[in-house]
């Protein structure tokens, strides 16, 4: 099953479909492509190929939750091998420590920086200063050790990262009482698939993507219900 929809992205400028095209056309491919899928055997793998921005991946693996069965097989290229992941792969013991500060106590948004393989830092504090008064907290995920390109390993490691990062983002939305989250990925496509799958009961969540010029600029609003 083949969703062409290279007219709605530039790799050279970093544009990317508007809100509108991501609500009244882009989803609902993804929702008509699970409905066409859910005939296939409960046994079988759904494989992902596709080079995409890593918001896209995310809205895939929204679009198949974990909870309903859903499992895939992705390439992902690691240290200059492609290898293949999967989503139901035992989780490792690799660790995925958090941090986190208070910014705008009236605000009602939680802003989450999952970065994996590099840091985002430079790029979000630019983000932060042209949007103050916007975040009630900001939740930096990482590597224990810190962010760095060999931090995930196998799809053993993915699957871990998503959990945690689920768990924490729970935790956080719990603690500082807020209502939509803002994600800034910075992590292997793969990691933002199993992720996106286990986003499930955390109401809106807004994905970001790093523009051309630095900083970064919404890519789509998901609901996870």
């Amino acid at each position: 099953m083949e969703l062409d929809w290279t007219s709605h992205f530039d790799r050279d400028t970093r544009a990317v479909p508007t809100e509108t095209v991501w609500r009244e056309r882009l989803l609902p491919e993804l929702r008509e492509a699970r409905q066409r899928l859910a005939s296939r055997p409960a046994e079988t793998v759904i494989d992902f190929r596709g080079k995409v921005l890593l918001s896209v991946p995310l809205a895939v693996g929204a679009c198949f939750p974990e909870v309903a069965g859903d499992r895939f097989r992705v390439e992902q290229s690691t240290r200059g091998e492609t290898v293949l992941w999967r989503s139901d792969a035992k989780p490792t013991w690799r660790r995925l420590q958090g941090t986190e500060h208070e910014s705008a106590p009236d605000a009602k948004d939680l802003l989450v920086v999952f970065q994996l393989t590099g840091d985002a830092g430079p790029d979000v504090e630019q983000f932060l200063a042209g949007h103050p008064q916007r975040f009630r907290a900001v939740l930096v995920l990482e590597p224990e050790g810190g962010p760095h390109d060999g931090a995930v390993g196998s799809d053993g490691d993915a699957v871990a990262s998503a959990v945690l990062a689920r768990e924490r983002i729970r935790q956080a939305r719990v603690r500082w009482r807020t209502a939509t989250t803002h994600l800034i990925p910075y992590a292997p496509a793969g990691c933002c698939l199993f992720l996106g799958q286990r986003l499930n009961a955390m109401g809106a969540v807004v994905a970001y993507e790093r523009t051309a010029a630095g900083g970064y600029v919404p890519f789509l609003t998901v609901e996870t219900g």
